[in-house]
């Protein structure tokens, strides 16, 4: 478990020359998690004196009788309780070294993290009034083994190590006996070099609550603790690999240290000489459910914030939970806080707040400001689409905000995002970044309403029938002919003079007479309609990925590996997967043209075709079958025709 914080001239970890010899893993000081009742982990070790290591490791006594976990399984635990060896090797603690008969290893004092590598485990902290310890002025209190430090605000938090040196900068702190290097962020005692804690808030002594903790978010959003791994698992989920950048094991159980390869066959990382036993990794934390609020009009906020009645008769989005809205029903202030409306303000005793400014709340359906992501998913007006980890996106609840490279956070415009302290900078000016919310899928097209309230399914157009109803053609937007049995395509006009019954672009006249349509000197062949289905005479076309499109036309691949339908018969797929031309044209996917000769036209662009149905046909009185969700209808020849409806009068 090496980092590249250790040095060796001689290799990647730039230990000193002069030896060889393996530096034995420090575990002063260096802690992950005190008491693992602030978090449920399974599979942990259990230590004598109760206090817990996570599975894979091995408890050691420490210099004060507790006990602390070294990151290696059935480990040597050395006698200045200090250090520890892998299995199978000797401590050296006069050379600092970990030897097996005439080798060693060659490892150096690893740069620890809270929650990571080298851990103290030390006993459970309680948080109860009687086991903590008070900070001056007693208004909060630390665990036991902690330390209490001063921070920025003029309060305490708390150092997560007994006798812990408070470092000047008023944020991080060091082990007992260490010294702070404020402008190197580390830690150092003699030749040793450690990157330095962060202090957790204090325990106020009205409230007990476990102490948060900092957490890495694998790609499922489930989170593991900083300074360990997401690792893929043999579920196709993520757990966690106890080590920094760790290399994750093929056989999805086991992961190595940085720069080491691991070997399955005999369960080891190596790097050149160097073998270590492989890690275990432990399960990952999965990610919470975060639901809306729910307002009285049923729109919707996010959680966390309060529905406040707004000017329209509405509800807005107060962005504080238990939040108190305020009679001008615009503003809204923190919970336990008056409004004072004339002044614009927050007021609870002497502390004054400036008012928080409602947001609009999410309708039961999409509003028409949402903003639509590139991956049609949306965000609420006044935010900004940011990329996820997966290519995904979600909300910056920024408008025109820059998108972190972390792709988790967001800094309002003009800033500059600073991922190593988690701030957003713009000159002197520094704030804590924001936390991106999941955008809004891309919504589920439903059903179109007809004048008379019958409806036709979704990427259908309704279109008025010879019985004075609505019928629905199966094209989106589409041109209802005067016949009101026919229709045409989006762009197109209906030709029905001397009963025949045909379709031209927008723009060409119809030549019935030579069967084409005509434009000054470009002309395409007329595009005849179908009736409807006669018995087993003409059927949708049935695409390769079973679903279908409409008799006379042609099934082409869309860009998402599906198929869509191109409104002609044979015709031919264009190359950028979008649009086709008419049989004996070639595609100009360049110009956006279908090209024959000295012919031009316009590309034809394809529509959705019909999922493949999940039930048979529906066989007619005369035999004749219309597709499934249809009905049959008796046409003017007296067979049958299909109404692209099911149950209808």
């Amino acid at each position: 478990m090496l980092h590249k914080r250790c040095y060796r001239k001689s290799n990647t970890y730039g230990f000193p020359e002069e030896t060889s010899d393996m530096a034995l893993v420090s575990h002063e000081g260096l802690i992950q998690q005190p008491s693992k009742k602030l978090r449920v982990i399974k599979d942990s070790l259990t230590c004598p004196d109760g206090s817990k290591c996570p599975n894979g490791q091995t408890c050691c006594k420490d210099s004060t009788d507790a006990y602390a976990c070294c990151p290696m399984p059935e480990a040597t635990c050395c006698e200045d309780r200090v250090h520890c060896c892998p299995k199978g090797y000797t401590c050296d603690t006069s050379k600092g070294s970990c030897k097996q008969g005439n080798s060693s290893i060659a490892l150096a004092v690893k740069e620890p993290t809270f929650s990571q590598v080298r851990e103290f485990s030390v006993p459970e902290p309680d948080v109860s009034e009687n086991n903590s310890i008070p900070c001056p002025g007693g208004a909060v209190s630390c665990p036991n083994q902690y330390t209490c430090c001063e921070i920025q605000s003029g309060g305490y938090g708390c150092c997560p190590m007994s006798q812990a040196v408070c470092c000047a900068d008023r944020i991080h702190c060091c082990p007992h006996n260490y010294r702070c290097d404020v402008q190197a962020g580390t830690c150092t005692k003699g030749d040793k070099v450690l990157a330095w804690f962060s202090k957790q808030p204090a325990i106020s002594k009205q409230v007990a609550a476990p102490l948060p903790e900092n957490k890495v978010t694998c790609p499922d959003r489930s989170t593991c603790p900083s300074g360990q791994t997401c690792c893929e698992n043999r579920l196709g989920h993520y757990a966690c690999c106890p080590l920094p950048r760790a290399v994750c094991c093929s056989d999805k159980m086991h992961c190595c240290p940085e720069d080491y390869t691991c070997d399955v066959g005999s369960g080891t990382c190596s790097q050149g000489t160097d073998i270590l036993t492989w890690f275990t990794k432990a399960p990952s934390t999965p990610a919470p459910v975060v639901r809306e609020v729910t307002c009285p009009d049923h729109s919707t906020c996010p959680s966390g914030q309060t529905c406040c009645a707004d000017q329209e008769g509405g509800y807005s989005c107060c962005p504080l939970p238990q939040a108190v809205c305020c009679s001008d029903k615009l503003h809204c202030c923190p919970e336990g806080y008056t409004c004072d409306v004339s002044a614009g303000r927050c007021n609870k005793g002497e502390h004054v707040l400036t008012f928080f400014k409602k947001q609009p709340s999410k309708p039961v359906t999409a509003a028409v400001g949402d903003i639509m992501c590139p991956d049609q998913s949306t965000c609420p007006s006044e935010s900004t689409c940011c990329e996820d980890e997966e290519g995904h996106y979600e909300c910056c609840p920024l408008p025109e905000a820059v998108c972190c490279s972390d792709k988790l956070h967001c800094c309002p415009t003009g800033f500059i995002c600073d991922v190593s302290a988690g701030k957003c900078n713009m000159s002197s000016v520094v704030i804590s970044w924001f936390t991106k919310q999941p955008s809004k899928s891309a919504p589920v097209l439903r059903d179109t309403t007809c004048p008379d309230q019958s409806t036709c399914p979704s990427g259908q157009t309704c279109c008025e029938d010879q019985q004075g109803g609505y019928a629905c053609c199966p094209l989106p937007q589409a041109v209802c002919c005067s016949d009101k049995l026919h229709c045409c395509p989006e762009g197109y006009t209906c030709d029905v003079s001397a009963g025949r019954l045909h379709c031209c672009p927008s723009g060409y006249t119809c030549d019935v007479s030579a069967g084409r349509c005509n434009k000054g000197n470009e002309f395409v062949a007329l595009f005849t309609k179908q009736p409807a289905i006669p018995a087993l005479a003409v059927n949708d076309v049935v695409c390769p990925d079973q679903s279908s499109c409409p008799s006379g036309s042609t099934c082409c691949e869309t860009e998402e590996g599906g198929y869509g339908c191109c409104p002609l018969l044979n015709a031919v797929c264009c190359s950028d997967k979008v649009h086709c031309c008419p049989e004996g044209y070639t595609c100009d996917v360049s110009q956006g043209t279908c090209n024959k000769g000295k012919d031009t036209l316009a590309f034809v662009k394809k529509q959705p075709a019909t999922p493949a149905p999940a039930v048979s046909d529906v066989t007619c009185p005369d035999q004749s079958v219309c597709p499934s969700g249809s009905t049959c209808c008796l046409n003017q020849q007296g067979g049958y025709g299909c109404c692209p409806v099911p149950h209808v009068r």
